[in-house]
């Protein structure tokens, strides 16, 4: 170190008082897969599955970039996986903590070829303490989903604290996890000797200069360089833990290492073995018989200079304390080490032998899609292919239809009070956990089609408009349709979407208190009736069934505020959502009804609704067209659904395109109309139209004309005269109804007669 520069003299003297830390331990034990297809090194396996299902269980914005969340700096995802360092005390600090965990995976030979128990052991440090529950329950369902593949699944027997140097079971399987109200305090170490000897037995990935460092160009002074700038990261985090004066013998005078690593540029160097080491057969013959599992204690006989090597605290029972130099347990047989995989003891098979009634089971249910799966996974309309149903997705179906449901009549604080203990969220007191656990299992892989395909004209270039895709309704699809390059017709710059086919079955399993699976069970069955995945639902796409859930009746609906109406019967899925879908087609643009008859097939005529010649007259551009529908000032179609683009024909004298959108700080509506496939038993379907509870409110709506002065505009007047008077002049409307969904249904209803 005296050769380095000045910035590296300052982070070498950056020491942290690491006994004002403290941690937990923590140690799930799981079932390992068998057939030998786990990778060679499974901890950044663990570590991405992990944040994955630590996101599925805590995102409320999914979809949205973490960077760029609003919720970033209170996400429980962001704290552990993301952990910022907001302040700058110093040069050369990375921009995030590292992870306040560590994971410390068993040795995995044996593992990796037969299978038997296995036990990830995972240490918190104190930041993010009031997360580990959270995070213990994303291991479980990381476990079950799978490490490095869908065929290596790792069934969760027990999870284990450590308490007092000593294994305690705190929950198993599925049940509840309840922690102990313990804390461990790091031990503390040797006085520094004159030499220190590092020896690696796994990967080092270290990044020097803007690259990674090769082995040969490791050196005790880089080696202390980035444990430094480990240390200075976090006492940045930890903010009780902060730096402190070197003491007298800060450093050691020298310091050799050995590397190990399985890459071909290393050199396997096998660990040292101790010729005063306590073997296997004579730990295995302790009585590890009580309920509490008690782990052996840091090792013996690692240092000739150990009083405890040659007189270890055996006493009458199983080794509860360790050495207090730190020193590590090794064996001749590589069976049991400091952290103990139960896998290769029998003796502790005892602890398991006894099933633990749960507090609650988990209920299960198989479903399937009636209509196709568009969007639904990480990016935005596109299907996840490994993960096509996701179980975030679920909970974020049915946390809606639970705030529709039983959310009317509170104020905002107590619906939010409700549905945060019930449905997890981040409140005034920090994040707090969902008591929903929704878990999925996939059991047919999706085909994928494109939803549109587009064919060439003579001259070489796309024509403008794509074909749809059989048997599908293009009206619902519209946004998944592609693009073509705005000056080069013979260019696509965007590829039509892929969505799936009809048809993917899950297992669908759902836990939570009894006393509010009342609750959950009606979100349930309103999410199973009306509800979906992915993208577009209340347009159909991502419809789906589950098997034993009775669908909600029209009397239910009207009970909760909605209307329901039914078409037709007797029909296959596909065809009831083709049905209904060509109905708000037909209402909406519709010739005859929505639209004036063109004088060409492909040229239809002036639109019905008022709110074309409405944005002429806003814009005054109207040369050929001029204004002539007799309904001023209101916008009905804003009640469908949020925005709306308005095309104009080019070159006719009409506006450039418009954009109808909310006035306010939001730029989407969602529709209060949902179509879709109705279950009527024996595989036999109608088509549906559901006006979801509250959804009067969608008439009251304000908007504005994007990028205009045009703000406040109104949806639909509140005057019962105003009403009437305006839909006797709307002809899709005239006769139906006093309001634009209101028509709807009963235009909708007149289908099946």
């Amino acid at each position: 170190m005296q050769n380095g520069t000045r910035r590296d003299n300052k982070q070498a003297q950056m020491l942290i008082d690491m006994e004002a830390y403290f941690y937990r331990r923590f140690g799930w034990l799981f079932d390992a897969p068998k057939g030998g297809g786990l990778p060679p090194f499974l901890g950044s396996a663990w570590r991405g599955a992990i944040g994955h299902a630590l996101r599925d269980r805590v995102c409320v914005l999914p979809g949205t970039d973490c960077e760029s969340c609003p919720l970033k700096a209170v996400c429980p995802y962001s704290r552990v996986f993301e952990t910022p360092v907001e302040e700058r005390t110093g040069q050369g600090l990375n921009t995030h903590a590292p992870h306040p965990f560590v994971l410390t995976l068993p040795e995995q030979r044996k593992v990796r070829s037969h299978g038997g128990q296995y036990l990830l052991e995972i240490t918190f440090l104190r930041s993010e303490q009031r997360l580990v529950p959270l995070f213990l329950a994303a291991v479980r369902d990381a476990g079950r989903g799978g490490i490095a593949g869908r065929h290596n699944q790792f069934t969760p027997r027990a999870l284990l604290q450590e308490d007092d140097r000593q294994w305690r079971l705190i929950a198993q399987g599925d049940g509840v996890i309840e922690l102990l109200e313990t804390r461990t305090a790091p031990v503390p170490g040797p006085p520094l000797a004159e030499t220190l000897t590092i020896e690696f037995t796994s990967p080092l990935r270290l990044k020097h200069h803007n690259g990674l460092l090769p082995p040969e160009g490791l050196t005790p002074r880089i080696l202390l360089q980035a444990l430094c700038r480990r240390f200075a990261n976090l006492a940045l985090a930890e903010p009780a833990a902060g730096p402190r004066s070197p003491g007298p013998k800060s450093a050691p005078q020298s310091l050799s290492y050995k590397r190990i690593c399985a890459g071909p540029s290393w050199t396997a160097t096998p660990p040292a073995r101790p010729s005063n080491t306590r073997s296997a057969a004579s730990l295995a013959a302790l009585p590890w018989t009580e309920p509490v599992i008690k782990r052996p204690g840091p090792c013996f006989g690692t240092a000739s200079s150990c009083t405890w090597a040659n007189s270890p605290p055996w006493g009458t029972g199983p080794i509860a304390s360790g050495c207090p130099m730190g020193h590590q347990l090794h064996n001749t047989r590589k069976q049991l080490m400091t952290r103990n995989n139960l896998a290769y003891d029998p003796s502790l098979r005892s602890v398991w032998d006894e099933e633990k009634q749960l507090a609650s089971k988990p209920r299960t249910y198989q479903g399937k899609t009636l209509t196709p799966l568009y969007g639904g996974g990480v990016v935005a309309g596109v299907v996840d292919k490994e993960m096509p149903v996701r179980s975030s997705g679920i909970r974020g179906q049915l946390r809606f239809w639970w705030r529709l449901l039983y959310g009317k009549g509170l104020t905002s604080q107590e619906c939010f009070a409700r549905e945060r203990a019930l449905w997890g969220g981040i409140g005034d007191d920090g994040p707090a956990a969902s008591s929903v656990r929704v878990r999925v299992r996939a059991t047919k892989s999706p085909k994928l089609q494109p939803a549109f395909k587009y064919a060439k004209n003579s001259n070489g270039e796309y024509k403008a408009s794509p074909e749809v895709a059989k048997d599908l309704p293009a009206y619902a699809l519209f946004p998944a349709q592609g693009e073509l390059d705005k000056t080069d017709k013979r260019v696509i710059a965007k590829q039509p979407s892929e969505i799936t086919e009809p048809g993917i079955e899950f297992s669908l399993e759902i836990d939570c208190p009894p006393e509010r699976w009342t609750e959950v069970e009606t979100a349930l069955r309103w999410w199973a009736s009306f509800g979906g995945l992915g993208a577009r639902t209340r347009r159909g796409l991502g419809a789906v069934e589950l098997e034993g859930i009775n669908p909600i009746s029209r009397e239910e609906v009207e009970k909760a505020g909605g209307r329901l109406e039914l078409m037709g019967g007797q029909l296959r899925a596909q065809e009831a959502w083709n049905q209904a879908i060509n109905r708000l087609k037909s209402f909406r643009q519709g010739e005859g009804v929505g639209r004036n008859n063109g004088q060409q097939s492909n040229h239809p005529g002036r639109s019905r609704w008022p709110e074309p010649d409405m944005i002429r007259r806003l814009s005054s551009k109207h040369r050929k067209h001029p204004p002539v529908h007799p309904v001023e000032g209101l916008y009905p179609r804003a009640a469908f659904g949020l925005p709306i683009i308005f095309h104009f024909k080019p070159g006719a004298g009409d506006p450039s395109d418009h954009c109808l959108e909310p006035s306010g700080e939001y730029d989407r509506m969602a529709s209060p109309l949902i179509l879709r496939p109705y279950p009527l038993g024996n595989r036999n379907y109608a088509a549906a139209a559901l006006l979801i509870p509250g959804w009067e409110s969608a008439l009251k709506t304000k908007l504005k004309v994007k990028n205009t002065r045009h703000d406040r505009l109104t949806t639909w007047p509140k005057e019962n005269n105003k009403r009437q008077d305006a839909a006797g002049k709307i002809l899709p409307m005239k006769g139906l109804g006093d309001d634009p969904l209101s028509a709807f249904m009963a235009f909708f209803a007149q289908g099946g007669r």
